[in-house]
């Protein structure tokens, strides 16, 4: 096979690092040619983003979560899509200022991953604050989340 390229021999030789040192030179550009919030939506959808949200943001999710498994709702995943407790920025939806219960669920679910809340049983709502969401609530904490009432 002389003279054939080796798709093998090069993708054995790229490096998970040639990407990551790249892709802050490509976001800047299509953010340059198309604007903040498409280069959102589309880095967005393929699980790229320039900015990670701050632990506040999934504190606050947290405790109005945990807040509503405590008033005894049994969907408290919808209950906050319907009255959401932080703007989900660039989130848009087709129903206006509420959120998607899918774009919700993932938050809680992130939540749960950093941390914040307790597991709960599989396809159950269900999970309390945890140590660290307690520890990251108390008075005097700077930058501290709070929820929309």
């Amino acid at each position: 096979m002389a003279g054939h390229h080796r798709p093998g021999r090069a993708l054995g030789k790229l490096r998970l690092k040639d990407p990551h040192t790249k892709f802050p030179e490509l976001h800047s550009s299509w953010e340059d040619q198309h604007g903040e919030a498409a280069t959102h939506k589309v880095f967005r959808r393929f699980g790229f983003s320039r900015r990670a949200r701050p632990e506040d943001f999934y504190l606050a999710w947290a405790v109005a979560y945990a807040e509503r498994i405590r008033a005894g709702s049994r969907t408290p995943i919808k209950d906050l899509a319907r009255r959401p407790q932080v703007r989900i920025e660039g989130y848009v939806s087709r129903r206006g200022p509420t959120g998607a219960a899918g774009t919700v669920r993932d938050i809680v679910h992130r939540a749960r991953t950093r941390g914040l809340l307790t597991e709960s049983a599989v396809g159950r709502a269900g999970g309390e604050l945890t140590a660290k969401a307690m520890r990251l609530l108390r008075p005097g904490r700077s930058g501290r989340a709070r929820s929309r009432r």
